[in-house]
């Protein structure tokens, strides 16, 4: 497996290769002391781009954030897409077009929520792909990715999912505290149990500067009021 991130410097370059230097090689031929025949060769030293590598090898390349790369560099995927061809750029590379391995496989991914530095994927593209819209994770799924990754107990976990759910879903900005602000909160959190700073005042600041710092069009009162009003979820096998 190959992972590729998009971002607006990426050109097709990094999808097919380029050229990485030269190479000369010498034959001096003394075979016949009267005559000397010297023989030169010179090459293009050329290195495929991780497309071409994963295509010929049969790999799984995950593009990730296609979107914040230019139009004109996802251009070369029309025909991997298509023909499972990536027609190469000149005669540098020795071949006039990479064959997908039957086992080749691709996957993009975006973020459709977010707008910064991310271009519309032309319809083209679009119509190569198949497409799968993927919803967020349940609490419970949530709550043990934070528990797993922070080393908090589970009740805690539970209690961090739910008050960042709860904002989540008073509000409809596209910046909105995500898993990683749980993540965020859970790792100051773990910290402060650990050096036994915590507390019911401190859990409150921590979660209100974290969710805040992310998303400051929140207002102070809706971080506290859905501190104040949270309630740890129960396993459903409680």
């Amino acid at each position: 497996m190959a992972l590729l991130t998009g971002h607006e410097g990426l050109s097709s370059k990094d999808f097919v290769g380029q050229e990485i230097g030269h190479s000369e090689s010498v034959v001096v031929d003394k075979y016949i002391q009267s005559v000397r025949r010297k023989q030169t060769q010179r090459r293009v030293d050329w290195r495929d781009a991780m497309l071409a590598e994963a295509m010929r090898e049969g790999h799984t390349l995950i593009y990730d954030e296609f979107t914040r790369a230019s139009p004109q560099a996802n251009v070369v995927l029309l025909s991997v897409l298509e023909e499972g061809l990536l027609v190469s750029g000149g005669g540098q590379s020795g071949h006039s077009y990479v064959r997908a391995h039957p086992d080749f496989r691709i996957i993009l991914t975006s973020n459709p929520s977010d707008y910064v530095a991310v271009n519309a994927a032309p319809d083209a593209l679009l119509d190569r792909m198949v497409t799968f819209r993927l919803d967020g994770y349940s609490p419970e799924t949530e709550a043990e990715i934070l528990r797993a990754t922070t080393g908090i107990d589970a009740k805690l976990a539970r209690r961090i999912v739910a008050i960042v759910r709860h904002i989540r879903a008073e509000h409809d900005e596209a910046l909105l505290p995500s898993m990683r602000t749980s993540i965020l909160i859970g790792r100051i959190i773990a910290h402060a149990a650990l050096t036994d700073t915590l507390d019911e005042e401190r859990f409150r600041v921590v979660v209100s500067d974290v969710i805040r710092g992310r998303a400051p069009d929140i207002a102070p009162d809706t971080v506290v009021r859905a501190v104040a009003q949270s309630t740890v979820p129960q396993p459903k096998d409680a």
